[in-house]
């Protein structure tokens, strides 16, 4: 664990006056921190190999250039 880490989180935290804030912020600690926490129960085998495709793919795969965008957007800006 980084030095100082979690003294920093704790400052920050003990340094926010918003209730909503902080509910928000306890209930993410909560679901991160909880024994069996596991987003991927209840889905179907198929939606979990999807998942786990989209999870491998490049980071670029659904990039396209500025050109393309442009080409493929061209006939909404006529309108």
């Amino acid at each position: 664990m980084t030095p100082g880490l979690k003294e920093k989180l704790i400052g920050m935290v003990a340094g926010i006056e918003d209730e909503a804030l902080l509910q928000i912020i306890k209930n993410d600690i909560e679901s991160f921190t909880q024994d069996g926490n596991d987003i991927t129960l209840g889905l179907e085998p198929n939606q979990l190999e999807e998942l786990k495709n989209l999870a491998n793919e490049p980071d670029d795969h659904d990039i396209i250039s500025e050109n393309e965008f442009k080409s493929a957007t061209a006939k909404w800006l006529m309108k």
